[in-house]
């Protein structure tokens, strides 16, 4: 799906004439680029029907769909930087469970696929997005989170501005820094660990031209 996308701006930007020779139907939809590669269509449904992300409430269909693009931009960063760097090419991957998951939302292998095939979607695509999410997910859990400390200052400053302060003014008792320490740490292991991805899709998108064609 994504050669043919790929023939079809070929053609149209070296050669406007040739429509008056052949009549031309547009393939795929390109919503965006990274790089060289193009974020399709067939993209954001696979993505829809996988459920990489859900609806919020209140949320509208346009909405969603903006979001969703740019999470797929966002992950094919992310999956083009790993290759570009060579980290792509030194991890194992196991993509059982990953594609077990994805295809859960919709009933399993069969039915997922029965979804895809009128949007000229394989399972092979679903493979190729079980890659992109593993291949990030593992980069970040290698490299990125061992790289997060957490230290008793931090900790205490945590306990006071997320827990004592919001009680302050109310009935509610406040819990003793012990009953609280594992949860807090949790919580600032994880807002470390997003700055962490934020810092690295940054450097990333240095490093590739991102081109959204569609808001």
């Amino acid at each position: 799906m994504r050669h043919w996308a790929l023939v079809f701006i070929f053609l149209v930007c070296s050669n406007l004439s040739v429509t008056s020779l052949f009549p031309m139907e547009i393939v795929e939809d390109v919503l965006a680029t990274v790089g060289v590669t193009p974020v399709l269509y067939s993209d954001l449904v696979l993505a829809e029907a996988v459920q990489l992300v859900e609806i919020e409430d209140g949320e509208t269909q346009a909405a969603f769909r903006s979001r969703l693009l740019g999470l797929r931009i966002q992950l094919e960063l992310q999956f083009r930087d790993l290759e570009a760097t060579g980290a792509l090419h030194r991890m194992e991957f196991d993509l059982n469970e990953s594609l077990i998951r994805l295809s859960a939302p919709s009933g399993g292998r069969e039915s997922l696929e029965r979804l895809l095939a009128p949007h000229g979607l394989t399972w092979a695509d679903v493979e190729d997005l079980a890659l992109r999410l593993q291949a990030t997910q593992m980069w970040v859990e290698m490299r990125l989170r061992p790289r997060i400390t957490v230290n008793m200052g931090e900790l205490e400053q945590a306990y006071q501005s997320e827990v004592v302060a919001p009680l302050t003014l109310s009935e509610d008792p406040i819990p003793d820094f012990s009953s609280v320490r594992t949860e807090l740490h949790r919580l600032l292991v994880e807002r470390k660990l997003n700055d962490e991805i934020e810092a690295w899709i940054a450097e990333a998108a240095e490093r590739q031209e991102i081109t959204r064609f569609q808001r």
